[in-house]
């Protein structure tokens, strides 16, 4: 999902007729360009969506194999239950502001001119949504790291 197109390019007809790829590129820029933000602000809310959805099941599995190897690892698996739900609000309101911001940014970036706005804008927005994932997945990380130690032990 992190490396797909915006959900607006993936709509768009092929062209009929033989072009180059580099025009076949800035045509499809340029489509886009029309549409504005619009297509990366949806990209942007289909990734988060696939985020809570797979990184939420994933720390359940992570959780449940942490707290069935032992007792102190139960505990963990508790404690991190707790701690979702006390850091988990917070985190989701602040990742729920990042749509406003690159909107900010790609406005930004527009009114410089800068050249090739488009694929600039979706390499930025790839590398955020990478260091997203990242950070979302810490506490999946660290579960994972005392279940190995547990079992190394």
């Amino acid at each position: 999902h992190i490396r797909g197109e915006p959900a607006g390019a993936r709509s768009r007809p092929a062209a009929r007729v033989a072009v180059s790829p580099r025009v076949q590129a800035r045509l499809a820029a340029e489509q886009l360009g029309d549409e504005g933000f619009a297509p990366h602000r949806q990209r942007c809310l289909a990734v988060h969506k696939a985020m809570d959805n797979a990184i939420g099941a994933l720390r359940q599995r992570v959780r449940d194999a942490v707290a069935a190897a032992s007792p102190a690892l139960a505990h963990l698996a508790t404690l991190d239950v707790v701690m979702e739900d006390v850091v988990g609000g917070r985190e989701r309101a602040l990742l729920a502001q990042l749509p406003g911001l690159l909107a900010q940014r790609y406005e930004r970036l527009q009114a410089e001119g800068t050249e090739d706005l488009n694929p600039r804008f979706q390499r930025e927005l790839q590398q955020l949504l990478e260091a997203e994932l990242d950070f979302r997945l810490h506490p999946v990380e660290g579960l994972l790291d005392a279940l190995r130690q547990a079992a190394t032990h």
